[in-house]
């Protein structure tokens, strides 16, 4: 599976017949950019440029946590070879001489959605961290109803502080949140008012 825009990859191997066969494979089962540093370079490289995946020796572990804590959320996926299969390793490892071009395209692949994925999923927290501060800032009670599902979608903390329900209360009721909150004497009047706006 080819990922729509082509990945820059960097290798980095103080072995230069290594880091020409890592190329070569990845040319052979993709079309992607490849740089090839020494671990002097690598860290500079990764500053200068966009790089979607980092290909290393695990003895270059200082290296990885080097490149980890300069670059912080914007590091890319990392990709470590061993000469076997070491646990303590969090990052996604291949072993040298297990190493298929295939196999080394799909871990730089893979490796590359994830760190997409938990890009996507840090964006998406700070979202719902500012709209959480926005509706606790509204003094007012914020609900929200989902009309084609007739359910509860969110219910502002201020619905304690002013009718006396927490929001898992309120949401127990979905479409029915009005019916039950109103005085029946009320609720004509209630509804012609919100629905004459419509």
């Amino acid at each position: 599976m080819l990922i729509e825009s082509l990945l820059k990859i960097l290798i980095v191997d103080s072995n230069e017949l290594d880091r020409e066969t890592y190329s070569r494979s990845l040319a052979n089962v993709s079309a992607c950019t490849i740089l090839e540093a020494t671990s002097s370079d690598a860290l500079q490289v990764c500053r200068s440029q966009s790089i979607d995946a980092i290909l290393l020796h695990i003895s270059q572990f200082t290296l990885i946590e080097e490149i980890r804590s300069t670059l912080g959320a914007s590091c890319p996926a990392v990709i470590v070879i061993a000469e076997q299969r070491d646990e303590a390793i969090a990052e996604d490892i291949l072993i040298k001489d297990q190493i298929t071009p295939e196999t080394l395209w799909k871990t730089i692949e893979n490796a590359d959605l994830k760190r997409k994925l938990a890009q996507t999923q840090q964006k998406l927290q700070e979202s719902e961290r500012f709209n959480q501060y926005l509706t606790e800032a509204f003094p007012g009670i914020l609900y929200i109803l989902d009309l084609v599902e007739c359910r509860s979608v969110y219910v502002s903390r201020q619905v304690i502080d002013l009718l006396g329900f927490t929001p898992e209360e309120i949401q127990e009721m979905d479409g029915d949140v009005l019916i039950k909150l109103i005085h029946p004497d009320d609720y004509d009047r209630v509804m012609w008012y919100i629905f004459r706006r419509c």
